[in-house]
């Protein structure tokens, strides 16, 4: 009589799943950020399938809506998805989470954001995407309310304490891990790099952008929602400077749309300008691909997905001169010192009148974002999981 499993049926007994408890409520309509890296995690983890992990993903309702618009396909079926009503980020993270976490009896935790969490019960990996604190100093604190101040308080003091508890901190580039484990005091072997990707439809972009359907022959595309980071001074400068017969295009959602304009007039470029808003995700691939150049000038950031994405789409590219961009771009842009209205009209200028340029920007450019993939990001943060959880 045998009493118990033997060696031999110790592999029939099939494993249970460990619970991986995934924090959604990042997603949002207009998909940037930390919002974009979310959807695309999930839709790897939808199409390889782990077995042996039990996903549970806490979402706003929004997000599904998120989804459903950005995706031709469903990955709804693959998870157990629960709701969670709208509140603040930091009461959610703080309080609320813990509270979930403790209840569905998590394995282990994904906070796909860098923010201040409370105190969890279980393991948890922690995404870095940038140093809140570099940003926050760029900010102009008596333009902030209350609110706001005590907010970025918050996340400042409490985001390194949070990084430091964590089992494991992903980086979405070396610059942001470097950056965080000499500022936060971070064990080195603590935190993992997962770089990000252009998503698969940003390689064939086509179509047109109904706001922009009076434009002819290329133009000039650059974002500006209001992030201190931004420097649309250089860049309306730089424009002015050269007077290229293209028209340049200001895309994305400011909040005060009164200072592009008065910028522009004072530059006397307002007339060559077309203020075009939001762009729905599903036109980004055609706003890239029928511009001539893209400029990202920027002061700081921690990856630059829409350098890469311009990239993939095979549009030139002239970034700001900083470490992780050429990390991520290398030789696929070209580069200039940030608040360089000189310099940067000098790299349009050679962009417009050379074509031998433009198409060899543009071929190193794509072969450089196809070195990038969401697939290769999910396998890697996937290995993460099993190493916390020794699995």
């Amino acid at each position: 009589m045998v009493i118990g499993p033997t060696v031999s049926n110790l592999r029939d007994i099939p494993i249970r799943p460990q619970k991986l408890l995934f924090d959604a409520s990042v997603l949002r309509p207009d998909g940037k950020g930390a919002a974009r890296y979310v959807h695309c995690l999930l839709r790897e983890y939808a199409r390889l399938r782990p077995p042996d992990l039990e996903i549970v993903v806490l979402a706003h309702p929004v997000g599904k809506e998120c989804i459903a618009d950005w995706d031709n396909e469903s990955i709804w079926d693959e998870f157990l998805w629960i709701e969670v009503p709208f509140t603040s980020e930091h009461r959610w993270r703080l309080l609320e989470l813990p509270l979930r976490a403790r209840a569905l009896s998590a394995s282990l935790i994904h906070v796909p954001v860098e923010a201040p969490v409370g105190p969890l019960s279980s393991p948890f990996v922690l995404t870095v995407h940038e140093n809140p604190d570099v940003r926050h100093r760029l900010v102009e604190w008596s333009e902030l309310s209350v609110k706001e101040r005590i907010s970025y308080s918050i996340t400042g003091y409490l985001t390194p304490w949070t990084a430091r508890r964590a089992d494991r901190v992903l980086a979405v580039s070396q610059a942001v891990a470097d950056e965080v484990s000499a500022e936060w005091d971070l064990e080195p072997t603590r935190v993992s790099v997962a770089y990000e990707a252009a998503d698969e439809h940003f390689f064939d972009g086509s179509g047109q952008i109904p706001a922009l359907r009076d434009v002819r022959d290329g133009y000039l595309l650059m974002f500006s929602t209001g992030d201190p980071r931004e420097d649309i001074e250089t860049v309306f400068a730089a424009y002015a400077a050269a007077k290229p017969a293209q028209a340049l295009v200001v895309a994305g959602h400011h909040p005060n749309y009164s200072l592009l304009y008065s910028a522009a007039q004072r530059h006397g470029i307002f007339e060559d300008c077309h203020f075009i808003g939001r762009v729905p995700e599903g036109d980004l691939p055609a706003l890239y691909a029928s511009a001539t150049i893209y400029l990202e000038m920027t002061s700081y950031e921690g990856f630059g997905l829409q350098v890469l994405e311009a990239m993939a789409a095979g549009t030139n590219v002239i970034a700001s001169n900083l470490p992780v961009l050429r990390e991520v771009a290398a030789d696929g842009a070209m580069y200039v010192i940030p608040r360089d209205a000189e310099a940067l009209c000098n790299s349009i200028n050679m962009i417009l009148i050379d074509s031998k340029l433009r198409a060899s920007l543009s071929k190193r450019a794509i072969a450089r974002a196809q070195s990038f993939s969401w697939r290769r990001c999910a396998e890697q943060t996937l290995a993460v999981y099993r190493q916390v959880l020794d699995i």
